[in-house]
């Protein structure tokens, strides 16, 4: 649970501070605009785009000042409860996305209305069109390209040939591990290539500046993704190498895995944070930077240029990430189906974690055999499997690795694997005693009821029921 808490604490507070660090400047007027609008320098003393920008850096702020303690308060839940936790980590993610995207969008929409009140557009800021032969020629040059990935992607299979070798109870989180770092290196591999191949933009008059920040833009992006599958690729095979060895993962093995992990998502956001301080850094040299005037474009929060052939470009409302063209055909496909999966992959976790708030164990009649269930788990019990029926003061002094389950200091579910007991399910309320210890021809599993006297009378039907399955067997043979 402490590890739980420790990845979220860490994951809120980067989301948090990344993000206002981010938005910093958006009410001040650089690379030609003002809260991501194309405006004159003398917008900044209208008083009305200064009061809006007041407005906006005071909402800012207090948006953060709030969500800096709650990111901290919010991980307390996952102490005593793994699921209420995540699920208000959800919860508070979902309207904290929600709350700072209205004021990134509504702030420039209110900026965008004040520019066509004002009439702000003349010759130095409409849309122009550069042709560039010598950026569009060169500027590829140099840069890392999809085969650089190939060798890491094909470290994945490092693990595989060891397979066999994992223990029963650890074979479906080898396999979970492995799907979940194929997935994030072909995806890494996809994002790099969209990168590098994105139409070259002319941010200068200067053709031999434009050919340096493009080519230095994309092997900065390349190099951030490659740098991010090695850590992906390190972290699996590690998991993959300890999950093949005799004993199972322990907290030092899930730490490294996240701090590999870490480490190829910090290599991104360094690289990227990098490459665009270098971009200003490189224009401000040549003098005046090319303007394009496309804000009729980003009008409504979204790029939306049906006359665009890129799907992908990059976003006005941060330069670290890439905006899909809803006006292009195949991206409003995209953009309808992104928010279809989303919403309802969003619902079915919610919905999937609910159970786990507060789980009973019950031990009901299921055909010939007795199933005990909790949340999502459940194990039917045939006469004929029981080896032993036990009732214990409490649970056996040894460790139980979860393989799939979930736990909590008032009860644990699922699958895990003891130390002594091997393959096992759990469906126990720590707190309370006595605990079923019922040996089966695979499995071992421990129960019992948050009422003592009820599960004695467990303990008693499945003792009564064994008996009487051998005594007919006896009779039968």
């Amino acid at each position: 649970m402490w590890l739980t808490v420790i990845i979220f604490l860490v994951c809120n507070l980067v989301v948090v501070l990344v993000t206002m660090a981010e938005r910093r400047h958006d009410t001040e007027l650089r690379d030609g605009m003002l809260l991501a609008v194309h405006v004159p320098p003398e917008a900044l003393a209208d008083p009305e785009v200064q009061r809006l920008c007041h407005q906006t850096a005071r909402l800012w702020r207090i948006t953060h000042l709030v969500n800096l303690p709650l990111a901290v308060l919010i991980c307390l839940p996952s102490l005593g409860n793994v699921a209420a936790g995540v699920l208000v980590e959800v919860i508070w993610l979902l309207l904290y996305i929600a709350w700072t995207g209205w004021l990134i969008y509504h702030a420039h929409w209110r900026m965008y209305r004040i520019k066509c009140d004002r009439g702000w557009f003349f010759p130095a800021t409409r849309r122009v069109v550069h042709v560039d032969t010598l950026t569009a020629a060169r500027s590829d040059r140099g840069v890392p390209g999809l085969e650089w990935q190939l060798p890491i992607l094909l470290l994945l299979a490092l693990p595989l040939p060891a397979a066999g070798q994992v223990q029963p109870s650890l074979r479906s989180m080898f396999w979970i591990f492995f799907g979940s770092a194929a997935a994030a290196g072909v995806l890494l591999a996809a994002l790099q290539m969209v990168g590098i191949r994105r139409p070259n933009r002319m941010l200068s008059a200067d053709p031999v500046c434009n050919v340096a920040v493009n080519r230095m833009q994309k092997r900065a992006w390349a190099w951030s993704m490659l740098l991010a599958g090695s850590g992906n690729t390190a972290a699996w095979c590690w998991m993959g190498w300890r999950l093949t060895g005799d004993g199972w993962p322990g907290t030092l093995d899930y730490g490294i895995y996240l701090l590999l992990v870490t480490a190829g998502a910090l290599c991104v956001v360094i690289g990227l944070v990098s490459a665009r301080s270098r971009t200003r850094r490189m224009i401000a040299g040549t003098g005046e930077p090319a303007v394009t005037d496309d804000d009729e474009y980003w009008a409504k929060g979204v790029y939306c240029n049906p006359d665009d052939p890129s799907l992908f470009v990059q976003s006005r409302f941060n330069s670290m990430q890439l905006a899909m063209n809803v006006g292009h055909p195949v991206g409003r496909v995209l953009s309808i189906l992104g928010i279809v999966v989303s919403t309802v992959a969003i619902l079915a976790l919610l919905l999937l974690l609910i159970p786990f708030i507060r789980p009973t164990v019950r031990l009901q009649p299921d055909g010939a055999g007795l199933e005990f269930s909790a949340a999502y788990y459940h194990y039917t019990i045939q006469p004929g499997e029981i080896r032993s029926v036990e009732l214990l003061d409490s649970m056996p002094q040894e460790s139980f690795l979860r393989t799939n389950g979930g736990a909590s200091r008032d009860w644990t579910v699922g699958y895990f694997t003891g130390s002594e007991s091997g393959a096992c399910m759990l469906f126990v309320y720590p707190g309370s005693s006595p605990v079923i210890r019922v040996r089966l021809e695979d499995w071992t599993i421990y129960a019992n009821s948050r009422d003592p006297e009820q599960t004695r009378q467990w303990a008693a039907l499945l003792l009564e029921q064994s008996t009487l399955y051998l005594a007919q067997t006896t009779k039968t043979g």
